[in-house]
């Protein structure tokens, strides 16, 4: 049965999927060049797109992982470390899992009221928040952990779209740095289990909240290195030359009071008046009369 109810939840979804791809087939591709070229712009070098790849590779690992490591390792937690039934520690899981869906709906009526950046801010700090008091707080009263379990599913819940709408708000999103993000997902999603489970098991119970407050200090910490990198990107288009004066390109000229300099045909500087010529013949008439004078 459990493989039936996988089967027709796959079949469900292909044929959603199929819907929109036969509906949008007729559609012009949104990503032309110029939003590519716009993208690069707006970040600069590509070195620097690079280094904000591999920190977004490292953020999605840290957080998928945290993400399955408290969500399958809680139940186990509250029975062995905590002392409670299974059914508690049941409801206690569906409370964590229930309030990463809701939210994750939530977070859709909320997303064009803010910006990607103010979003993951929120969410880090719940998430920072539910981390302490679920590290410190629930050896005073049984009640923290059911908070913060509430306060880490929702600041947890928004946080993988809103982080790739963040990356797509200052370059475009290709098919190889989708897959470094979802290949970031992966490595998090059994490296990180795999770890906290064997200090829980042979070390300490409490090394899974621990392990989630240092994800959660790791999460901060990048987000925040990451906005730094993005907020200087070089918008520069011309270099300066020795005497600090930005130099001009062929097609360009300056207009400085009532005279431009522009270029000839074969590329060397003319002076050129910008006034009209009935104006410009007067002045060299008057020129003229005043040095036969």
């Amino acid at each position: 049965m459990a493989y039936l109810i996988i089967g027709a939840m796959l079949l469900v979804n292909g044929f959603l999927f199929c819907s929109l791809y036969c509906y949008d087939r007729y559609k012009s591709d949104i990503s032309s060049y110029e939003d590519a070229f716009l993208g690069q712009e707006r970040f600069g070098q590509p070195c620097k797109r690079y280094m904000i790849m591999f920190m977004m590779f490292l953020f999605f690992l840290a957080y998928i992982g945290m993400e399955t490591t408290f969500g399958g390792l809680l139940m186990t937690f509250t029975v062995s470390f905590m002392g409670w039934t299974k059914d508690k520690g049941a409801m206690v899981t569906a409370i964590f899992w229930g309030s990463l869906a809701a939210g994750r709906g939530f977070s859709i009526f909320i997303a064009n009221c803010f910006r990607p950046t103010c979003m993951l801010a929120v969410d880090l700090s719940l998430m920072l928040i539910g981390s302490v008091l679920l590290s410190f707080g629930i050896s005073y009263h049984d009640y923290i952990l059911w908070i913060g379990t509430l306060t880490l599913g929702f600041g947890m819940s928004s946080m993988f779209p809103t982080a790739v709408s963040w990356v797509d708000q200052h370059f475009k999103m290709t098919g190889k740095s989708t897959a470094v993000l979802v290949m970031g997902s992966a490595v998090g999603q059994m490296v990180v289990p795999v770890t906290t489970g064997y200090f829980y098991e042979y070390y300490l119970k409490m090394s899974l909240m621990y392990a989630c407050l240092a994800l959660s200090v790791v999460l901060c910490a990048l987000f925040v290195f990451m906005q730094f990198i993005a907020s200087r990107g070089d918008n520069v288009r011309f270099q300066s030359d020795n005497e600090g004066f930005t130099r001009l390109r062929d097609d360009e000229h300056l207009e400085m009071d009532d005279v431009s300099y522009g270029t000839t045909s074969n590329g060397k500087r003319r002076f050129m008046p910008t006034f009209s010529d009935t104006e410009y013949n007067q002045l060299l008439q008057e020129e003229e009369d005043d040095l036969l004078a």
